[in-house]
Order: structure tokens, then C-alpha cells, then sequence
């Protein structure tokens, strides 16, 4: 017999108090955009829209959110990337196949530049070879700011301050410069990958859209993308023991 999803809907779901954490912004146009963003300044969107507006992600079940589907920058979005060997490496690259690491312990582990600072990479040097030749930047308010962050429109900057500048990771220590919050909870989300989940109530998070243990009705279940899975209310779901290994 299949298993009806358990009817736990987004906003009962935000009613636990315990579970309260950031909520995630979301961005669309309200003139007739089909789209929901993660960059406020979405390059997929005309300049006459920009910047996008702002909503929280736990609307994403209400009018006009319901409608939207997860532009590009969302399914697809890319972070300032860094690499390491897990199994005891003392440096971070820039570089997945840096040529100065054995061979047995490539590709290196990927983790997000705005973790850096952070356990387990916070004792982390930089590679002198492959950080000389291949840079990654972060971005930082240039007049006063005290946080860098990985995307150069965070939606917790003031606009006037908008687009951020670069800062090579490398200088990230001499800055004296910390993690923005949001941005670490926004790379740790994209970090993970696409599920499936069922917006009238669903309990589970799937790897399976069509999964059998859903009732047809709610199939195929709605796509639920990396970046909002470590966020409010979508954190709240768990995986499916069927579809999920």
C-alpha cells in the first residue's frame, strides 16, 4: 500500500518555535517574472527588472510564490570554491587537481571560500602554487565593511553599497574580515543536491520524483533545489526511507 505523505504543510511547520533559525530571501519580479532567483541582480534577467524584489522562502507555498519555479541561479548557482585533502592536508587550493598533491589524493574535497575560516579549514594554508596561479575572490564592502561574502549583491549589504568589491581569499586573514552568515548558510545549502518534495503537506524530501511511496495525486512531486534545503521551513523535512540512500 503506498504511504500518504503526512500532512505537516510549510506554515504549521513554521509554528515550532524550537526549530527557528535565518530564513532565506528569495528574489522575482512581480511585472510577470516566472522565475524565483537566488541573486537579487540575476544575470538571467533584464536590467529594466533589476534589482529583483525580495520574499522569504517559506512563501514559496503561497500566492504569487506558489507559481514561480527555481530560475538557473538557484538549481545551478555557483560559490567561491576551495579544495582540500580531508585525509590530513594542511594546505587549500584553488585547484581540484592541484599538481603539488599525490596523486592518491585526487580530486581534493571541495568546501565553500566563506567556510574558510571555520572548523575544519580554519587552520588551513594557502597552496603557494596553485592560489599564485589560479585566484578566487570573495567580495567585501571596500568603505567599512567587516564581512566578506560570496556573492557581490548579499541582500544583507545596504544597496547603496552594492555591487561588492573583490578580495582574494588569500587576504581574507590581513583584513581581519569575517563570514557573513548568510552567506555560509546559503553556500552549505547549495552544496547539496536537487530533491523532490510534495508543497501540500509533505513530511519527506525525495530523490525520486515520481516516488512510490507517494499518493499519485501529488505526483510528480515539486522540485526542491540544494539551496533551500538547509533553510526554514524546508530543513524540517525528512528523507524518504524508500527513495532515499
Amino acid at each position: 500500500m503506498k504511504r500518504k505523505l503526512l500532512a505537516v504543510g510549510l506554515a504549521a511547520a513554521l509554528s515550532c518555535a524550537t526549530c527557528a533559525q535565518a530564513e532565506l530571501t528569495l528574489y522575482y519580479n512581480p511585472d510577470g517574472g516566472a522565475c524565483y532567483h537566488a541573486d537579487a541582480y540575476c544575470e538571467a534577467v533584464h536590467e529594466n527588472y533589476l534589482p529583483l524584489d525580495p520574499f522569504g522562502a517559506s512563501q514559496l507555498d503561497e500566492a504569487p510564490y506558489a507559481l514561480l519555479t527555481p530560475c538557473t541561479c538557484v538549481l545551478e548557482a555557483r560559490v567561491p570554491t576551495l579544495y582540500y585533502n580531508a585525509e590530513g592536508g594542511s594546505y587549500y587550493h584553488t585547484m581540484a587537481n592541484c599538481a603539488v598533491v599525490d596523486d592518491e589524493y585526487l580530486p581534493l574535497t571541495a568546501f565553500p571560500a566563506s567556510q574558510l575560516g571555520q572548523a575544519p579549514y580554519a587552520s588551513l594554508l594557502p597552496c603557494e602554487r596553485c592560489t599564485q596561479e589560479t585566484h578566487v575572490y570573495v567580495y567585501h564592502n571596500a568603505d567599512g565593511g567587516r564581512r566578506y561574502h560570496s556573492s557581490p549583491t548579499c541582500y544583507t549589504v545596504d544597496a547603496d553599497y552594492l555591487p561588492l568589491q573583490e578580495i582574494d581569499v588569500r587576504d581574507l586573514p590581513a583584513s581581519g574580515l569575517e563570514a557573513c552568515d548568510a552567506c555560509v548558510q546559503r553556500d552549505q545549502g547549495m552544496a547539496l543536491p536537487v530533491a523532490y518534495f510534495n508543497p501540500a503537506g509533505g513530511a519527506h524530501y525525495h530523490e525520486d520524483p515520481n516516488c512510490a511511496t507517494v499518493d499519485a495525486a501529488y505526483l510528480p512531486l515539486s522540485v526542491l533545489p540544494g539551496l533551500l534545503r538547509g533553510s526554514e521551513p524546508f530543513n524540517r523535512l525528512t528523507p524518504c526511507e524508500t527513495c532515499c540512500k
